[in-house]
């Protein structure tokens, strides 16, 4: 089955220590980032980030901490060059993570916006096509890429494995492969999810 997740992460916090709390849900603003987005939407349920970090089917799953952002939606399963302006507004002066991933699939995206809403870093592809985007300089993270991730013994890394590394690096965690020591657990990270 692999991991799938396609969400945002908009900050000006300690990304990781904030969500190692774990971290406590403003729910009126969680509502309002939501409904700004996608206009009218009711509340389905309360999830978390492992359940909800690939919604389907016209959902959003969504959580505002203090300092910290989640928005998870399909709408954003893209490469960074295609990501949707109204997203790019909604960080409103922090710094904007994308994060992209289908490890069956061997797709993968990642983005780094800073405060100033500039790309910093992205890249996006799969491991049949190779890097469709390969966007500003590498950063420390991507050598930490076993070779044996490459794909089919190519200079590039697998984008999956690219991404669980950009996960580990940013926010501390990684979904597949080995757990950050100390590290926030996905599942204990609150969402509400709304249609």
């Amino acid at each position: 089955m692999g991991m799938k997740c396609w969400f945002l992460v908009y900050t000006d916090a300690d990304t990781p220590e904030v969500l190692r709390r774990p971290p406590s849900i403003d729910i009126a603003a969680t509502d309002t980032l939501v409904r700004g987005l996608f206009g009218p939407c009711r509340f389905l349920s309360d999830s978390n980030l492992l359940q909800s970090a690939d919604p389907r089917d016209g959902q959003v799953a969504a959580a505002c901490f203090d300092g910290v952002t989640v928005l998870a939606t399909e709408s954003v399963g893209v490469g960074p060059l295609d990501l949707d302006l109204r997203f790019h507004s909604a960080a409103q002066g922090r710094t904007m993570y994308l994060f992209g991933l289908h490890s069956v699939s061997g797709w993968g995206s990642f983005g780094w916006w800073d405060p100033d809403g500039h790309l910093v870093r992205g890249f996006g592809g799969s491991d049949d096509g190779g890097l469709s985007e390969n966007l500003g300089p590498a950063l420390p993270f991507e050598a930490a890429v076993d070779s044996y991730e490459r794909y089919d013994g190519g200079s590039w890394p697998s984008p999956p494995a690219l991404v669980e590394e950009a996960l580990a690096d940013r926010l501390g965690f990684r979904f597949e492969g080995i757990p950050v020591p100390d590290g926030p657990e996905p599942s204990s990270i609150p969402l509400r999810t709304y249609r």
